[in-house]
């Protein structure tokens, strides 16, 4: 099983309507006042997240296999985290 022959990076697969929705959320936690953003932002800040999610779910399933399993479990993700400092 090759995660890269099932995903491309380069395609993103989230609407940029729900990536707004949740930069907003985000944003209102920093300022009062509604922030703008440009399209360009919104796509780069989506396909660096998107990027960053198919590695991380790369390695946390490398790390089950490891652990003769198949099933990507909450601890396989946590150590994923924790080897990549996030």
């Amino acid at each position: 099983f090759s995660l890269t022959s099932k995903v491309s990076v380069s395609e993103i697969k989230t609407s940029l309507t729900s990536v707004l929705s949740q930069v907003r959320e985000i944003c209102q936690g920093f300022s009062r006042e509604a922030l703008r953003w440009q399209v360009y932002a919104l796509l780069a800040l989506q396909e660096a997240a998107e990027s960053f999610l198919v590695l991380l779910f790369a390695d946390a399933n490398l790390y089950a296999i490891h652990a003769s399993r198949v099933t990507v479990l909450p601890r396989d993700l946590q150590l994923a985290r924790r080897i990549r400092g996030v």
